[in-house]
């Protein structure tokens, strides 16, 4: 555990290792209550969370972790394919002792935590995906370019030397190969097979997942409602964390969707 705690997580985390397919992994995990997995997404580390999980960890007791490949794990070598990813999480909730676990899921981790939620029903109580990475409008990767740089100048200032870490990283390869395989194993047919209560929050103007996907999860989802954001983007737990915590502890805590 070569990595010191992030300021930001000091108060209300405490650094554990453990290890998964006998490598070891570093994460994050503090609080009391039901247990919260929050999976970030492509090219981006568990710090991204750093505006909404010490709330959380107010209710729940949260577990927060870099990817393989990617952040405090760029050191690994990456997984790449997004069923091998979904699995792994699960294994990495198997080393931590936890049976069933709320899933919060951001772009890619969204993917993953639909993946999880669908293949594993048993294991996930609630799900909450914030502008999930499952369903694309276009099957070229090259297309994504520019959403991409839209999504960078979206980034608050403050947040811009983290971006440029999480970027150095998870080296090129790595991103270009995860992002292929979002591409290539989206999660419509998935859909469906959701048995947990899902909450969607939408960024009224992500440029990465525009939301009118938002209606695909909508129709296919068996009990899922959405909370669109009117200034989040790609990011409105960054952008709008006040409100984006208290959707979630209700909706967690209690079951409630947003505005009821």
């Amino acid at each position: 555990m070569r990595e010191p705690i992030p300021d930001w997580a000091a108060d209300h985390f405490e650094l554990r290792g453990t290890s998964v397919d006998g490598e070891p992994v570093v994460y994050l995990a503090g609080g009391s209550g039901p247990p919260v997995v929050m999976l970030h997404g492509l090219s981006a580390s568990l710090d991204w969370w750093q505006f909404n999980a010490s709330a959380i960890a107010e209710h729940f007791t949260v577990f927060l972790l870099d990817l393989p490949g990617f952040g405090r794990m760029g050191h690994q070598t990456a997984i790449r394919a997004m069923p091998d990813y979904a699995n792994w999480v699960i294994r990495f909730i198997d080393a931590v002792d936890l049976r069933s676990v709320h899933l919060v899921g951001h772009s890619m981790g969204g993917h993953l935590a639909v993946r999880i939620a669908a293949t594993y029903p048993e294991r996930v109580t609630r799900l909450v995906l914030v502008g999930p990475a499952g369903v694309l409008p276009d099957s070229e990767l090259e297309h994504y370019v520019l959403p991409i740089v839209k999504l960078l100048r979206e980034i608050p200032p403050r947040m811009f030397p983290l971006a440029l870490r999480d970027i150095r990283l998870a080296d090129l390869r790595t991103t270009w190969q995860s992002g292929q395989s979002l591409i290539e194993h989206d999660v419509l047919s998935l859909l469906p097979e959701v048995r947990a209560s899902t909450l969607l929050i939408w960024g009224a103007d992500d440029p990465v997942v525009p939301l009118e996907l938002a209606e695909t999860f909508l129709e296919r989802l068996p009990d899922a409602r959405l909370t669109t954001y009117p200034h989040g983007g790609h990011i409105p737990m960054v952008h709008d964390p006040e409100r984006f915590n208290r959707d979630v502890i209700n909706f967690l805590a209690k079951g409630a969707w947003p505005g009821t």
